[in-house]
């Protein structure tokens, strides 16, 4: 697949886009849409070694915004009440912890 780097760059791009707007909903979007693309045969080691300008900026994106989760996580209702795992096969599975307080 030509291209896959670019895809995965552009995905990662719009997942940065939906941090900085508290936007959980088009983040999900983005993750899922990089785990089909992922999850579909393709030659992702070839193009990497192709454009490794665009590797680099992935990586340092893929960092840059799992630093911004982290901090969404931990200080934003919105993104701590639609956290959702992700399987290998791009599934999503909710973790539902129930909690209850009690306060006398």
């Amino acid at each position: 697949m030509d291209g896959i780097v670019q895809e995965l760059l552009r995905l990662e791009s719009a997942k940065k886009t939906a941090l900085i707007e508290g936007n959980a909903p088009a983040y999900d979007e983005s993750v899922r849409a990089q785990l089909h693309l992922l999850d579909a045969p393709n030659h992702l080691e070839s193009a990497a070694r192709t454009s490794p300008e665009d590797l680099a900026a992935l990586a340092s994106l893929l960092r840059f915004n799992t630093s911004l989760f982290l901090n969404l996580v931990s200080t934003s209702a919105v993104f701590a009440h639609n956290i959702t795992g992700y399987s290998a096969g791009g599934k999503i599975e909710a973790r539902i912890e129930a909690r209850i307080a009690v306060e006398a």
